[in-house]
């Protein structure tokens, strides 16, 4: 027998239509943040979803490594210490600090304020902006 595949109209431009076919979303989550690598052979995308998504590089394209879980609403500032060590901040007022590596831990620290950006160079001085008129200087070196 012959399986049927369902298309659903989404729009029309002129005679063309665009099509959505079964099995595929059609509202992937949006991304709010991304943050390349010092060596930039990582790439971490930061989702509407709370997900954090991190790639590998081969020159031409971003390879899936793995997906990151501990926000609990959207993702809005990533920032890499070195490959190795990755801060995420997030609508939920979290911040977290991930270890990558063959076994990716994390722990977070409740901030108080969505998180807007983050920079810096070593986990004992990462600069915070958030939602506030005031920018941060934290330790994130310790749980």
């Amino acid at each position: 027998t012959e399986q049927s595949e369902q298309s659903y109209i989404l729009g029309r431009h002129t005679s063309n239509r665009i099509t959505w076919r079964s099995g595929l979303p059609i509202n992937p989550p949006m991304v709010h943040s991304v943050a390349c690598s010092v060596s930039g052979d990582f790439v971490a995308a930061g989702l509407e979803s709370s997900t954090i998504v991190l790639f590998a590089g081969d020159g031409k394209r971003l390879n899936h490594l793995e997906s990151l879980y501990g926000h609990t609403r959207g993702v809005s500032a990533l920032h890499f210490i070195d490959d190795l060590n990755l801060i995420s901040g997030g609508n939920d007022r979290n911040i977290f600090v991930w270890t990558l590596g063959s076994e990716v831990a994390g722990y977070n620290v409740f901030h108080g304020e969505k998180v807007s950006a983050f920079e810096g160079t070593h986990l004992d001085r990462i600069i915070v902006a958030d939602l506030s008129p005031v920018i941060q200087v934290l330790d994130l070196s310790v749980q």
